[in-house]
């Protein structure tokens, strides 16, 4: 339990089904960092992230790639797409912890 006055990071993963609805929340709402698989049918990790990116308009959101293909044109493709970074598959509980705690700065203290 976080304790008063902390942030606890959230974040949403874009999953296959109710991609829009995916989009508009990661647009909409104050999530810290959104992970978004790249291998989805239909609409794409990529084409997903512009979009997101397009809508956000220059508004600061942490987006992560998940993917199981980790080659270096797959993460040249993130990045091109407006991706921040790139965990590949399985995921790790302490890699993640690791790699989030780079990612996102702790709150400011409270004066």
């Amino acid at each position: 339990r976080p304790s008063p006055g902390s942030r606890v990071p959230s974040s949403v993963c874009i999953r296959r089904r109710f991609k829009d609805h995916a989009i508009e929340r990661a647009v909409n709402e104050p999530w810290d960092a959104v992970f978004i698989d790249l291998r989805m049918p239909g609409i794409d990790g990529l084409e997903t992230t512009r979009r997101i990116r397009q809508r956000l308009a220059g508004r600061p959101l942490l987006i992560v790639a998940m993917t199981a293909k980790a080659m270096d044109d797959d993460r040249a493709d993130c990045m091109a797409a407006g991706m921040d970074d790139f965990i590949t598959k399985p995921i790790k509980q302490a890699e993640l912890r690791k790699r989030l705690a780079g990612w996102l700065k702790p709150p400011a203290p409270r004066r």
